[in-house]
This record gives structure tokens, C-alpha cells and sequence, in this order.
């Protein structure tokens, strides 16, 4: 944290909430809400979020009822309903155009609710293709191994249905269109091992126009060129700074 940016948090529906504002009476350039992985990444973007504070936005982090900060129980369709509800109310409440970042599981969030999106939609290694069979077994050994605590409420079994269930009523295909209205910008990892790096890929090109791919020597979670994940959001952000989103 800097001088630069103030940062307090609050609950909002069961939900803990980091807030990070612009110093000074400078008015933020927009809002953006960054969502986390699933299950315990809640803290692993905070460095991107500060930079997008520094860059003139006002940033909310917001955990998901039952991991991070949060408390109580998790499960997947409680924190998609409940954070399109948050959404609903950021908007109000702040009154700023917004944007949203998704790493991961917060990718899926984000596409699923890029409607609502009035400026960037910013996604890190994103779950854009729900796997199944070998692949599902595949993603689910790596969230056990990666963090075994926060699986508890969860076997291996009921993890696979509860992704299934989400998978069989979600295509980002519905949301191509909305997609590439928008200034998006894709970061994956080559080496990821968790959601291939094929899946960005093809969203990349079926949102045509906007929407960008880059593609790192990295795995998941963006840690071994962090540096340059920091650079690249900063310097797309400030390139699409100031020109006005296309209407249809």
C-alpha cells in the first residue's frame, strides 16, 4: 500500500470486501471489481489491484462467502448468485462505469456477468470451457493438491458434480457478442496445468476484434513473470484510457 491509494474493507452479504480508492480528491476513472480463483486465491491479485489503483480506478476484491475472509460455507451457484447481486449494488453505490477482472474461476464470473461490464474486461488464465471426464478428474486433483484446506467441505465426487452442474448450463459462446464490444484483454500461462491455455485461444477468436491473448511462459496463477503481467494490464489500460466504449 502507498501513500497514493487508501484502502479500508467492509461486509456486504456475507461477503468480506477489500476497497481500494485513489488518494486525494481525485475522482476515480471507473470501478473495477476483481474476482478470485477458486479456493483459496482471494489474496493472490492484490498487487494487480493496486496497480489498477494507481492507475485512477477505484478497486473492490470481494471473497466469496466461505472462502478468503468471507466465513461460512462455499459452494459454486452461492457465489455466482451472490456476487451478481454485489455487482448490482457497486454500481449504485459508487456510480462509476465498471470493469471487471477475473482470474480463474472469477474468468468464468466475469464472462458470465460481462453484460453488465462498461469499460474493460480483464481476464487471467479463465475458466472459458468447462472440462469434463479426464480433464474435470485432471482439474480437480490440481485444486485438491494446490489447497487441500480449503476442499474440506468438498470430495472429489461432489466437486466434479458441482462443476458439472455449473458446465452443463454455461456456454461463453452466449457472451461472444458482448465480449467483443469491449476493449478485453486475455493473459494465459503456456504451462498451465490446471485450464489449458487452448481454451483462451479459441474465445480469443471467436471475440474477434477487441479481445486480446497474450500468451506467457507461466503457469496458472501468473507468478513466474509477474513483473510483466503488471506491465502488460498497465500499459493496455492506459492505452484504452479515454476512448469511449462502442455501442449497438
Amino acid at each position: 500500500m502507498t501513500d497514493l491509494i487508501k484502502g479500508r474493507a467492509y461486509r456486504h452479504q456475507g461477503m468480506y470486501v477489500f476497497e481500494l480508492l485513489p488518494a486525494g480528491r481525485q475522482k476515480a476513472k471507473g470501478l473495477f471489481v476483481c474476482l478470485h480463483g477458486f479456493p483459496a486465491w482471494s489474496t493472490k491479485n492484490y498487487d494487480i489491484a493496486e496497480q489498477l489503483c494507481l492507475l485512477g480506478y477505484a478497486v473492490l476484491i470481494p471473497h466469496y462467502p466461505g472462502l478468503g475472509l468471507s466465513g461460512g460455507s462455499f459452494s459454486f451457484t452461492r457465489s455466482r448468485e451472490t456476487l451478481e447481486k454485489f455487482l448490482g449494488y457497486a454500481k449504485r453505490r459508487y456510480g462509476l462505469p465498471l470493469s471487471l477482472m477475473g482470474h480463474s474461476w472469477g474468468g468464468y464470473l466475469a464472462i458470465s456477468f460481462s453484460r453488465q461490464v462498461e469499460r474493460f474486461l480483464l481476464l487471467l488464465a479463465p475458466l472459458s470451457v468447462f472440462p469434463t471426464g479426464a480433464a474435470l478428474s485432471a482439474l480437480i486433483d490440481g485444486i485438491f493438491a494446490d489447497s487441500p484446506e480449503d476442499c474440506r467441505l468438498y470430495t472429489k465426487a461432489t466437486m466434479g458434480g458441482a462443476i458439472g452442474f455449473l458446465g452443463a448450463a454455461f456456454s461463453w459462446e452466449g457472451f461472444i457478442e458482448t465480449v467483443a464490444r469491449m476493449p478485453c484483454l486475455i493473459i494465459h500461462g503456456k504451462d498451465d496445468s490446471l485450464i489449458p491455455v487452448q481454451d483462451s485461444r479459441a474465445l480469443a477468436a471467436k471475440a474477434a476484434g477487441k479481445a486480446k491473448l497474450i500468451e506467457l511462459e507461466d503457469g496458472h496463477l501468473l507468478y513466474r513473470q509477474r513483473r510483466k503481467v503488471l506491465d502488460l494490464v498497465s500499459r493496455w489500460i492506459q492505452a484504452h484510457d479515454g476512448r469511449p466504449r462502442r455501442r449497438r
